[in-house]
C-alpha cells in the first residue's frame, strides 16, 4: 500500500483476533496536527481516518501547540487500544499468531 502523507510520528502497530477468527490490524501515527488512524483485516484493504487537532490551553502554563495535542492524544489512542484486547506483535516472533484466552489477546506458543 502506498502512503500518500508524511508521517512525523508512527507508533507500533497493535493486533487482535476477533471472535469469529479474523486477524485485525491498527495503526496510528501523527502528521503535524492531524491524527492518522490505519484500520482493517490483515493482508486486507486497510481504511484510513484523519482528525485535525488543535492547540489547547493557550496562554497557560500548561499550553500545547496543534503539533504536541496530536501526539498526546494519539499516545493516549493507542495505549486506550491496547488495554481493550488489541496488542503489539513481537518483531522476533512475526510468524507468531494470537489467540483470545479469557477475552484478551496472548501471544501463542
Amino acid at each position: 500500500m502506498q502512503c500518500f502523507y508524511q508521517v512525523d510520528f508512527k507508533m507500533e502497530p497493535l493486533y487482535y483476533i476477533s471472535p469469529n477468527g479474523a486477524k485485525r490490524v491498527w495503526k496510528i501515527s501523527i502528521d503535524d496536527d492531524t491524527i492518522v488512524t490505519e484500520f482493517g483485516m490483515v493482508g486486507g484493504k486497510m481504511s484510513i481516518a484523519r482528525r485535525r487537532v488543535g492547540g489547547k490551553n493557550k496562554g497557560k502554563s500548561n499550553e500545547t501547540t496543534a503539533h504536541e495535542q496530536a501526539l498526546a492524544e494519539a499516545q493516549s489512542r493507542w495505549k486506550k487500544k491496547s488495554e481493550t484486547g488489541y496488542a503489539v506483535k513481537g518483531k522476533e516472533n512475526e510468524n507468531v499468531d494470537f489467540m483470545i484466552l479469557d477475552g484478551t489477546v496472548k501471544q501463542g506458543d
